[in-house]
């Protein structure tokens, strides 16, 4: 496994940020991924600890703020 670079989010990274950013719980978006609790859990702290963030509101403020999440993609009422 190759490190990744610093302040750097991965593609499933983003993929979850966007979905907490459209108000999905780690329950809908792990349903909808695919993937395991723990695997969106996983996800979420690690773009946390990435982005320098406190909570997953933050991450998801610091990921807009970054560049990673368009705002085009945030439509929290098509869930």
């Amino acid at each position: 496994m190759t490190p990744r670079e610093p302040g750097r989010l991965t593609e499933r990274e983003i993929e979850a940020l966007v979905l907490v950013a459209n108000g999905f719980t780690s329950k809908q978006i792990s349903a909808r991924l695919g993937v395991g609790m723990q695997g969106i859990h996983s996800r979420l702290a690690a773009a946390g600890r990435v982005l320098g963030a406190s909570s997953r509101t933050h991450a998801v403020a610091l990921a807009i703020a970054g560049g990673f999440i368009d705002v085009a993609e945030i439509h929290p009422t098509n869930r």
